[in-house]
């Protein structure tokens, strides 16, 4: 039989993740801290990556007139700017804009890559931290409805390590490889290194969104 689902809800916020910390002293950023956080980042303050994300800081002091070095020491609205990029590409392409279209659809990737990059530097430290763990113990166990605000993975991390090695993987089995294109079967579809299965436990189904 399957088990009945869990009463239990837990409303997770950004705040669920201020306790984790980089070597350098990084928190993981509210909304409006991204740049705050990577320009203070010896990584991600570097030539190497200015220079990669020039397009975007461009565009965002076109746009809101702030340049890289304001945006280190002021917040800025990171989804007010997606939200612009969606438009003006939409809009770009409803015009036959071609150039511009392409122009800002590199820009929002830059972007998109860049807000993965930082947040993944938050990953391991979700994996190795106590309290964390312990909470991840507590939302395996109580197994709830969670509903989270958070652009980040680290919760989706500290479950996968709660949860431990699932039995596919102690039994030594190998995840076959396959050729592109080749049909998998049913009983491969739910495969994963841990217990909770990271692409099943979401309550939307990707092929609809």
């Amino acid at each position: 039989m399957k088990p009945l689902p869990s009463d239990t809800v837990f409303l997770l916020g950004a705040g669920v993740n201020k306790v984790l910390q980089t070597y350098d002293g990084s928190i993981p950023p509210l909304i409006t801290e991204f740049f705050q956080v990577a320009l203070k980042s010896r990584k991600f303050s570097s030539d190497l990556y200015l220079k990669r994300m020039e397009q975007v800081y461009d565009y965002i002091e076109a746009f809101w007139k702030k340049s890289a070095k304001e945006l280190e020491n002021e917040p800025f609205d990171l989804e007010e700017c997606f939200t612009l990029l969606e438009a003006q590409f939409n809009d770009a392409l409803a015009k036959g804009q071609t150039e511009d279209a392409r122009n800002l659809s590199n820009i929002r990737f830059t972007l998109k890559s860049f807000v993965a990059e930082l947040l993944s530097e938050f990953e391991l430290e979700a994996r190795t931290s106590a309290r964390m763990h312990q909470f991840g113990e507590l939302l395996w166990a109580e197994k709830p409805t969670i509903l989270s605000f958070n652009y980040d993975t680290i919760i989706e991390s500290v479950l996968e390590s709660a949860s431990g090695f699932s039995d596919w993987i102690l039994s030594g089995k190998a995840y076959p490889q396959r050729d592109p294109g080749e049909p998998i079967p049913d009983d491969e579809l739910a495969f994963s290194h841990s217990k909770w299965n990271r692409p099943l436990g979401y309550g939307i189904k990707f092929d609809r969104v």
